[in-house]
């Protein structure tokens, strides 16, 4: 069963905590979704994923990313489709790792929430898990009271 972890952060915000696990633990995002042909879109850092932080459509799946330990064979699953033609599933189900969608600003005044979890039960992927809640639970971050400058500063990361 998968449990996922909902969460309203900016670029900013994410940036703290992503260098962090970054720092700790050798991962690397892969662009999870439905995809026209069996490519891999991977990158090691946040940094090179583009637009991140920002949700332009304001749809929480607009950007997903299965976040792997670095290096790790990324297999997709060829899937048929009803009225013809296949595409190509990259999720967690035929590989570790978790899943992540960072959300972020949309508009001038909106945060869209993102969110990370995963039904894997294997060593690193719970590795990685553990440390995505360690920042974005358990954390100053998570721990925040929203005080008139808090307020301010989002504002202007907003801006």
């Amino acid at each position: 069963m998968t449990t996922l972890t909902s969460f309203f952060a900016t670029r900013g915000d994410m940036a703290l905590g992503l260098n962090a696990i970054g720092t700790s633990l050798p991962i690397e995002f892969v662009r999870a979704g439905m995809f026209p042909t069996p490519e891999i879109y991977r990158v090691q850092t946040y940094e090179s994923i583009p637009d991140f932080g920002i949700c332009t459509t304001g749809d929480q799946y607009e950007h997903s990313y299965l976040v792997v330990n670095r290096g790790a064979e990324i297999v997709p699953e060829k899937i048929p489709q009803l009225r013809g033609g296949v595409l190509y599933a990259v999720d967690h189900r035929l590989n570790a790792g978790m899943i992540f969608r960072p959300g972020g600003k949309h508009g001038n005044g909106t945060i869209i929430a993102g969110e990370f979890g995963t039904p894997r039960t294997d060593a690193q992927t719970q590795l990685v898990l553990k440390a995505f809640r360690r920042y974005f639970l358990n954390s100053t971050f998570a721990n925040l009271v929203p005080s008139s400058r808090a307020c301010e500063l989002i504002q202007q990361e907003m801006a």
